[in-house]
């Protein structure tokens, strides 16, 4: 009796110093995507929004940004074109269903990628909760 008590005794304070491993960042305080892993409705907004920028904007060249976008990447270095502003304000209207008018007033307090997730996951309507897949709707 005493060792299976004992046993569980480990077991259980074993079992509290492991379970850690899954810590909470939100979207200020993340500086990678895989701190977003305990917040899975951020953690697909980022996903897509990163998506969506590399896919609308870097990839058709209209920017002269190389690379993948990441968390702390800054706005004005992933947009140095007037081509490549206007067709990320497009992508966000048309991607997520937020007002062209919105996108265009809240362009100027968007520094980071981090500050355009939180735009998303605040001010977007196309959402599709129920599906597995990183794409928003």
């Amino acid at each position: 009796m005493k060792k299976s008590l004992l046993t569980i005794c480990i077991i259980s304070a074993l079992a509290m110093t492991i379970s850690s491993c899954n810590t909470y960042h939100s979207i200020n305080s993340a500086t990678k995507l895989s701190h977003l892993s305990a917040n899975p409705f951020m953690q697909k907004v980022a996903r897509s929004v990163m998506t969506n920028i590399y896919q609308d904007v870097i990839a058709k060249g209209v920017t002269s940004f190389k690379g993948k976008p990441r968390l702390l990447s800054t706005v004005g270095s992933l947009f140095n074109t007037p081509q490549s502003v206007t067709a990320f304000k497009g992508m966000l209207s048309n991607n997520y269903g937020i007002s062209k008018m919105a996108v265009e007033n809240n362009y100027s307090k968007m520094k980071t990628v981090k500050d355009v997730i939180g735009f998303v996951g605040k001010n977007a309507k196309r959402f599709d909760f129920n599906s597995y897949s990183n794409k928003l709707y």
